[in-house]
C-alpha cells in the first residue's frame, strides 16, 4: 500500500515538474511550417473583428481542405491561460492540442485530439467529433 501511495504522489509530483519546466508534446514540436491564420488571446472580452477574422481563415481553409494552424488563447474567469493549436490536416482531419498545464483548476496537463471538425460559437472555436489521442502521437 505505502508503495502504491509513493507511486501515485511521484506521478502527481511528475506531472507537475513537467508543466512547470515547460514540457511541450513532441508531436507538436514537430509540425512542419503550414500556412498559419495566426494567434489571437481573448481575456473574457467581447470577440473582435481580428479574432473573427482569425478564425475564418482556419474555417475556411477547413472547408477547401488547405492545410493551415492557428493558435488561440483564452483564459478562464479565474485569468488563467488555456491555449488550443488546431491544425486542419485534409478535408475532415483537424489535429488539435489543448495547453492547460497553467489552469490551476483544471487538470494542469496537455490533450491532443484528432477531429472531423471545427465549430464556432460567439466567436470561440472547439473541436468536433475529437477522439483524444496520445499527447506525443504524430498525426500526418
Amino acid at each position: 500500500m505505502a508503495a502504491r501511495s509513493l507511486a501515485v504522489a511521484f506521478a502527481a509530483g511528475l506531472a507537475l515538474f513537467l508543466g512547470a519546466c515547460g514540457y511541450t508534446p513532441s508531436a507538436l514540436d514537430s509540425w512542419p511550417e503550414k500556412p498559419s491564420c495566426g494567434r489571437w488571446e481573448n481575456r473574457n472580452e467581447p470577440v473582435s473583428a481580428d479574432q473573427r477574422g482569425k478564425n475564418h481563415c482556419i474555417l475556411g481553409a477547413l472547408a477547401d481542405g488547405r492545410r493551415a494552424e492557428l493558435i488561440v488563447t483564452y483564459h478562464t474567469i479565474e485569468g488563467d491561460p488555456i491555449t488550443e493549436y488546431y491544425r486542419v490536416l485534409s478535408p475532415g482531419r483537424v489535429e488539435s492540442f489543448v495547453d492547460s498545464t497553467r489552469d490551476s483548476y483544471g487538470s494542469r496537463k496537455w490533450a491532443h485530439f484528432l477531429c472531423r471538425g471545427i465549430g464556432e460559437d460567439g466567436g470561440y472555436l472547439f473541436g468536433e467529433n475529437c477522439r483524444e489521442i496520445p499527447v506525443d502521437e504524430r498525426v500526418s
